[in-house]
């Protein structure tokens, strides 16, 4: 009974608060298949491997990549680096393309500042390129944030070896 971007934002949350359980929506769909509603759910819920947006930038990017039909990307996908696991706001894999949505607001404190430089220092040193993007950026500069990602996972395409 609401919008399918107010049923999607609902299970995002879900899923970023860790909030499934033994009552989960694949459970519930699995035993009443049928119900209203279902194949809504269903189609939020079976996008494999794509991972979940966690805000509102995030969306942003989600929707930009989409419109301007770039391969599809994973979002907040959990990678190993190392002996950790880091979860990039964005990334191609076959490219080794990250995408680093930052807001001032959790991006602009002194301790935020040195643990992406240490992060990105260490995804670089694995063979990972970073781009870091704002929210301002997205919103005002957004044809040029996608030609820079085409030309970057166009680039990124032709060194692979196949």
């Amino acid at each position: 009974m609401v919008p399918l971007a107010q049923l999607q934002r609902a299970v995002k949350e879900a899923e970023v608060k860790r909030l499934w359980g033994p009552l989960s929506l694949p459970d519930l769909l699995g035993r009443h298949p049928g119900r209203p509603g279902a194949a809504a759910i269903r189609a939020v819920i079976e996008t494999p491997g794509r991972g979940v947006t966690r805000n509102d930038v995030e969306d942003a990017l989600a929707a930009l990549v989409r419109r301007v039909r770039l391969p599809h990307p994973l979002f907040n996908t959990p990678l190993k680096l190392g002996s950790r696991f880091v979860e990039p706001d964005c990334m191609w894999p076959a490219h080794r393309v990250i995408v680093e949505v930052d807001g001032y607001e959790t991006h602009g404190t002194r301790d935020s500042f040195e643990s992406d430089r240490a992060r990105d220092r260490a995804l670089t040193a694995a063979g990972w390129l970073v781009i870091r993007v704002t929210w301002r950026q997205l919103r005002d500069e957004p044809a040029q944030i996608a030609r820079d990602l085409r030309a970057v996972l166009r680039r990124r395409s032709a060194r692979r070896p196949r």
